[in-house]
């Protein structure tokens, strides 16, 4: 008997005729209508724009005195005030600088107001 030739598994599949499951499983689900996803991720800046795009469109819709509210504290916190029924942008404007502790101006909201003749404790 003599010595057999090694061959490759690639060249085995060629001449045997062997036929992977997986491919004959996907051919049929092929011919079946089914349509494989593609293998790049979708473009996410057009995703993006119109987040944006909606975003912006939000914030024109408001009034000039919510607008400026919101360049200067920011969209999600506006939206937060009006969800629970805060519609007044003075009163908007007023809790937050209350909860930050200064007002616009740069005065301290949380310290107490020394009455007029009224000694103040200075160390």
């Amino acid at each position: 008997m003599g010595a057999r030739k090694a061959i490759t598994f690639d060249q085995w599949k060629a001449s045997s005729g062997y036929v992977d499951p997986e491919t004959v499983h996907f051919r049929k689900r092929i011919a079946s209508g089914f349509t494989p996803k593609p293998l790049f991720l979708p473009d996410h800046n057009s995703k993006i724009k119109l987040v944006a795009e909606k975003r912006m469109g939000a914030v024109d819709s408001m009034s000039p005195a919510l607008r400026a509210i919101v360049h200067d504290y920011g969209d999600a916190v506006v939206k937060e005030f009006l969800k629970n029924g805060v519609r007044e942008p003075h009163r908007i404007r007023h809790l937050i600088d209350f909860t930050r502790g200064f007002y616009a101006d740069g005065r301290n909201c949380t310290a107490p107001n020394p009455q007029p003749g009224q000694r103040q404790n200075l160390k």
